[in-house]
Parts: C-alpha cells; sequence; structure tokens
C-alpha cells in the first residue's frame, strides 16, 4: 500500500463525522513532495472532488502571509520600524494605541480585544468610508489588561496602517511586493468589486464556506470573514485564497531564504529571522507568525524551531526550520454554515492527529 493510502481512514472518519466535504495536503521533508487531496467540494455525492490545486479560504493565514510579510517588507526597505509607536505612524489617528510599538501589534499583545463585529456597528458607511471608519474606531477602544490576546482587530488595523503608509491597497502590495519574492500566482486575494470570480466554470475550482445568514447567499470564491468581507474583501486579518500546491511553493521558499540557501531582496533573510522568532511574554507568538505550544495543533513532532498559522476555516500550515519540514492541511471546515462553530472541537482534536500521522508516514 501506498503511503498516501494510510491516510485515507483518518480522512474517511471526518468526512463521514461532517468535520469537513473534504481536504488538500502537502507535505515536504528536505525535497521530498506529498500532495494529497480527498473527499469533495460539498456534501453531495454530484459535488467536484478535491484536488491540490483547489482553491481554498486561507483565512488568517493572511496575517503572516500577507500582513506579516508586506510589513516586514517595508521594515527591511526602512520604511517602518518595529519599534515605532502608533502615534508616530497614524498620528492624532493613533488613539488609544498612541504609545503602542508596531511590534506589538504583530504578536499580538497590544491589548486589543480580540474581535468585534465592525459589519454590523458601522453598517450605514459606505465602502469608500469603511477603513477610515474602522481605524477611528479601534483605535479609540480602550485597552485590555496587557495580557496577551489573540486579536484580529490588531491585523485589521495594521492592513490599514500598511495601505495609509503606501498609498497603495494590501493586495496589491502583495502582488507587487511579496509574490514575486515567493515566485508563486496562486495565491491572490478576490475583492469584491471585482466579478472575475463570478462565473459557475471557475466557482468550480473553489471550496464553499457554506451559506451566510448575513448575505443570504453560499459563500463560494468570496472571503467566510464578514469583517473581510464588509471590507470588500481585502483586509489584514483575512481574505487570501490559495490552493496547497501554491502555499508549499511559498512556504518552501521561506524556508530556503531563512536557512541561506537562496537569497531574496523583497524578503530577506535577516529580516524572516526576526519575524520567525518567538517573541518574549507568556506566548507562543512570533511577529504574526505561530510557534508550536505545548498541546500545539502541529502535534508531537515539530521541533521548537518551528512557525506556522491556523485559519478559522480550518487551514493551517507548519514549518520545522530546522528539521526541514512542511505541512499543509486546507480544508472548508465551516460548510455547510458559514458561521458553522459545532464542530471546532473535533477540529482541535483532528490536527494534532493528522500532523503526528503524516510524520509518520512522510518523516520519520
Amino acid at each position: 500500500m501506498h503511503r498516501s493510502q494510510a491516510v485515507f481512514p483518518m480522512l474517511n472518519r471526518a468526512v463521514e463525522t461532517r468535520l469537513f466535504p473534504g481536504c488538500s495536503i502537502a507535505v515536504w521533508h528536505r525535497g521530498e513532495v506529498h500532495l494529497m487531496a480527498h473527499g469533495r467540494l460539498t456534501y453531495e455525492e454530484g459535488s467536484h472532488q478535491v484536488t491540490p490545486d483547489t482553491y481554498y479560504d486561507l483565512a488568517s493565514l493572511t496575517k503572516p502571509l500577507v500582513t506579516g510579510l508586506v510589513t516586514l517588507h517595508l521594515c527591511s526597505e526602512g520604511l517602518l520600524s518595529l519599534e515605532l509607536p502608533m502615534s508616530r505612524l497614524l498620528g492624532k489617528d493613533a488613539g488609544s494605541l498612541a504609545d503602542i510599538p508596531l511590534k506589538h501589534l504583530l504578536s499580538h499583545s497590544s491589548g486589543l480585544a480580540a474581535h468585534l463585529n465592525l459589519y454590523e456597528l458601522l453598517k450605514d458607511i459606505g465602502p469608500g468610508e469603511r477603513k477610515a471608519a474602522c481605524l477611528k474606531l479601534i483605535s479609540s477602544l480602550a485597552l485590555e489588561a496587557p495580557v496577551p490576546t489573540y486579536s484580529d482587530l490588531g491585523f485589521i488595523l495594521l492592513g490599514i496602517l500598511l495601505e495609509k503608509l503606501t498609498q497603495t491597497p494590501l493586495h496589491v502590495l502583495f502582488e507587487q511586493r511579496i509574490l514575486p519574492g515567493l515566485q508563486t500566482e496562486q495565491l491572490f486575494f478576490l475583492p469584491i468589486h471585482e466579478d472575475s470570480m463570478e462565473s459557475s466554470r471557475l466557482k468550480e475550482a473553489f471550496a464553499p464556506t457554506g451559506y451566510c445568514p448575513v448575505r443570504k447567499t453560499m459563500v463560494t470564491a468570496q472571503v467566510n470573514d464578514l469583517n473581510a468581507w464588509w471590507l470588500q474583501g481585502v483586509a489584514g486579518h483575512a481574505g487570501l485564497f490559495g490552493n496547497a500546491s501554491a502555499l508549499l511553493q511559498a512556504l518552501v521558499r521561506l524556508l530556503e531564504i531563512h536557512n541561506g540557501r537562496i537569497r531574496s531582496r523583497l524578503i530577506p533573510g535577516n529580516w524572516l529571522q526576526t519575524f520567525f522568532t518567538p517573541v518574549a511574554g507568556p506566548h507562543t507568538r512570533a511577529l504574526a507568525f505561530d510557534t508550536p505550544s505545548l498541546s500545539s495543533s502541529s502535534g508531537r513532532y515539530f521541533s521548537n524551531h518551528t512557525v506556522g498559522h491556523l485559519g478559522w476555516t480550518g487551514c493551517s500550515f507548519w514549518m520545522d526550520l530546522k528539521q526541514e519540514v512542511i505541512m499543509i492541511f486546507l480544508c472548508n471546515r465551516p460548510f455547510p454554515r458559514a458561521d458553522n462553530t459545532q464542530n471546532m472541537n473535533e477540529m482541535r482534536r483532528f490536527r494534532p492527529a493528522i500532523h503526528d500521522l503524516l510524520w509518520e508516514l512522510f518523516v520519520k
């Protein structure tokens, strides 16, 4: 039996229990590549089979791969400094964040709350004014106790800050300044004012995240996150789409840069080292990236020289910089309802188990 077939019983159980209708997996170990896919786009028998080229809503993988890397790039160009307080970056708009340095937003230690339904609080604001309204609202919030809190709000603010600094939309910054360094084109945003992905033929390549009761439609080829949707599909915390093949290509490139085998002007290795280094404090976060905790979703085998991130839609990646192992798992966990949280505890149990099994099959 081929090693990849040994993964299918676990994936079959996940599909049968409706943890997700299908998934796409990539494993890389020192140049050896394994791409796998299982299940369908939905639970219907006639639904299209998932492949390693199926596009998924990468959700919070946007934080490290877009907002984090764009910030890294601008720091390397001397346009930003990790120590700069928000008062220097946002002026009078900094509000309660005035004394908070940039690095605290990147490491989720700014004191901002985890989440707000901005699309409800600012629902009467027109599309052209929404980012300014977000900036004003977020910067006016009272900061919580200085306990690190994983915050979408901090990365929404970061995305707006990057656009304000460069006078360039975030998705354009990513396309122009990061994608050439990653050497892949299949990681992208889908700005909602653009209808290039509206045909049913193209939608067949995307895994839907389910029916949205707010939008009153099935969410396919459109960001699941409602705050990112309200921000026209492009935000600092969510909005990136991609497939396992492209994400693997990008992560291999980052690992090779970090480990000194290739050089990149756009994503310098010394800055990757800085962003991959855990920040001191009672958490496991680096700058925009996460690192494994004692009970990490990465499982038992990834070393403490590992960076990665999770996405609410069920997507994740982990990259062991020392053992040179990359694992990517993409799925549409929320389906059939875009706001589904009922299977999140099961997803927490599934993630370390699948990573352990993949390691035992393809790395050991």
